[in-house]
């Protein structure tokens, strides 16, 4: 059951130019207009198929995969130094299915699952309380499109009430805000900001005059800041599509995000936008002009250029103080750059046919201190059990738990974490 994957000659236009550019900058003296010059060359030129909003910040930075030439390998589960394995509590009152967004938040989880149900578990994974209801009351939701944590209330975002409705942390309603529908639209998830901004991202629309990326709430004043930011020319034939469920992350006071079919990590923060981080990866690029526009299904269409050998971009971004993952394209990879060397390696997400120690799992979240958690299905795990050959102590305890539950129980988190 090892996972197959092809890997490719990979090297970024943006990273090219980068290159070039320091390359001509390290044999003569550089002077505050030609930095300045460079850094707007970054900007432009990082990723082209993307409108940029002007920043006042510029500071890119060039991220190097060290295993993505022609000849190299990838490789397999990075080396995590300690794992906590938390088994959420199955109860007649919380039935997960899938999972649609995870926040874990001192000693909480907030589990929002595939049917619209939001649920809250201590970290040792007992159940407290399932946030809300679906209803016409003015405390009931219609439907929950997202969630974020504010003020110690969570809040659900309901775009087809245009309302953010606030809960305490055991389930209580507190208040509702309403919000202008046409900012919620196709919402796909929110990242809250400097406490009264939210930097929301939306879904691809077949309609160009609503598909814009990524707009800013202010929820003091219920305005709206439309960033630069476009899907256009994407559209997809009376359909509304994600790229990614983890298309953002929060990193101390900036959050950085990402675009689809782009090399580039944009940074958003004090009202200004930038390019974070430029990944040196794929030789070529896809344009969006070469998704179909009668397409039903964006994931075809992303896939078909991957075996053309395009970079069709990331789909999810995790983040912490010293590590970020970049989930790549429609393959289980990702590639994992140490923020201090600015350099990291494409890896598989696979497992050997004799398991010796538990798999890094596919990632769901990122959290402090050098921590990424990931959530696996019981009946996945389960069909895993004849395949567990070792004595180390977390594949132990993954499989007495195994050994006490059923294939319909609630799933379990993996919390890895690495030590610098």
């Amino acid at each position: 059951m090892i996972a197959l994957v092809k890997t490719m000659n990979i090297t970024s236009l943006g990273a090219k130019i980068i290159l070039a550019l320091k390359g001509s900058f390290d044999n003569e003296k550089i002077i505050k207009s030609n930095y300045i010059l460079f850094l707007i060359l970054c900007l432009f030129f990082s990723c082209t198929n993307v409108e940029k909003k002007s920043n006042n910040n510029m500071n890119s930075s060039l991220l190097n995969c060290l295993n993505c030439s022609k000849d190299s390998k990838p490789k397999f589960d990075p080396p995590f130094d300690y794992l906590k394995i938390i088994k959420l509590e199955t109860t007649p009152d919380c039935l997960i299915d899938g999972l649609a967004k995870l926040e874990i938040l001192d000693s909480l989880i907030f589990y929002f699952d595939s049917r619209d149900e939001l649920y809250i578990f201590n970290i040792e994974g007992k159940f407290i309380t399932k946030v809300g209801q679906k209803g016409q009351g003015p405390q009931d939701y219609a439907r929950i499109n997202t969630f974020f944590i504010h003020h110690n209330n969570v809040v659900l975002v309901d775009a087809v009430k245009g309302s953010l409705l606030y809960y305490d942390f055991r389930g209580k309603f507190i208040s509702s805000m309403s919000i202008p529908r046409e900012y919620l639209r196709n919402i796909i998830s929110a990242q809250l900001f400097d406490e009264e901004k939210l930097l929301i991202c939306y879904m691809i629309s077949w309609r160009a005059d609503e598909n814009t990326s990524y707009s800013v709430l202010n929820l003091s004043t219920k305005t709206i800041e439309w960033l630069d930011f476009t899907y256009n020319p994407i559209k997809l034939d009376n359909y509304y599509h994600y790229f990614s469920f983890n298309q953002m992350v929060k990193v101390q006071d900036e959050i950085h995000f990402i675009m689809p079919l782009c090399d580039t990590i944009f940074s958003y923060s004090e009202s200004s936008i930038y390019p974070k981080y430029i990944t040196k990866t794929h030789d070529k690029i896809a344009k969006k002009e070469q998704i179909e526009y009668n397409t039903h299904t964006l994931h075809l269409e992303l896939l078909k250029l991957e075996e053309q050998g395009y970079f069709v971009g990331f789909k999810a971004i995790f983040e912490t103080e010293n590590i970020i993952i970049l989930e790549y394209g429609t393959i289980l990879g990702f590639y994992m750059f140490d923020k201090n060397t600015k350099q990291g390696y494409f890896h598989h997400y696979a497992f050997d046919e004799v398991l010796k120690e538990v798999p890094f799992f596919i990632i769901r979240r990122s959290l402090s201190n050098d921590q990424f958690v990931a959530v696996e299905p019981m009946e996945r795990l389960i069909s895993l059990m004849d395949f567990i050959d070792g004595d180390d102590k977390y594949l132990m305890q993954l499989k007495k738990i195994i050994e006490n539950s059923e294939e319909d129980d609630n799933p379990i988190l993996f919390i890895y974490g690495f030590n610098k």
